[in-house]
């Protein structure tokens, strides 16, 4: 897999071309990026048919058919953001997930942005499409501009573009 590790001067130090596989499906429009499609061809995600034929909702468990996405705004406390990432659209993980949390970056010292994380958006510019070597430069200069004292990650822990 591809793995970036972003440097104090936002250059990436280690990179891996990967292999194209096309456009993953992924909407981050409105209620769209909270749920996976094509999980139950023609249903709800909630509806379940009884014995009898009739049409049933049944609770699910949380977090199951619907991943969340959470805002996450971490402060640039520290001179480096502190994190490493694999994926982008050239790679067999389509969107950047977060592979290491450096200690004394800022966003461990956030204390929201988690490893396994997918992130969807950085500063409400859309990460989906992109290939890594950009993505990597779009997280590394919202992080070096001086337009904003923070970074906001839109993120979810789930791989909802595979």
């Amino acid at each position: 897999s591809t793995l970036s590790q972003l440097s104090d001067s936002g250059q990436t130090l280690s990179e891996d071309s990967g292999v194209d596989l096309g456009d993953a499906e992924l909407s981050t429009k409105g209620a769209d990026r909270s749920r996976p499609q094509g999980l139950i061809k023609g249903r709800s995600p909630q509806e379940v048919l009884r014995s009898d034929g009739q049409g049933e909702t049944i609770p699910k468990p949380p977090g199951l058919l619907e991943p969340t996405s959470h805002l996450i705004r971490v402060t640039k406390t520290a001179p480096t953001l502190g994190i490493a990432i694999e994926g982008g659209a050239n790679t067999r993980q389509p969107l950047p997930r977060i592979v290491t949390i450096q200690r004394g970056g800022s966003a461990h010292n956030c204390g929201k942005l988690k490893v396994g994380h997918v992130i969807l958006e950085v500063n409400s510019m859309t990460l989906r499409g992109k290939e890594h070597r950009e993505a990597a430069r779009i997280i590394a200069e919202a992080f070096k501009s001086k337009e904003k004292d923070y970074v906001d990650f839109l993120v979810t822990e789930f791989n909802i573009a595979l």
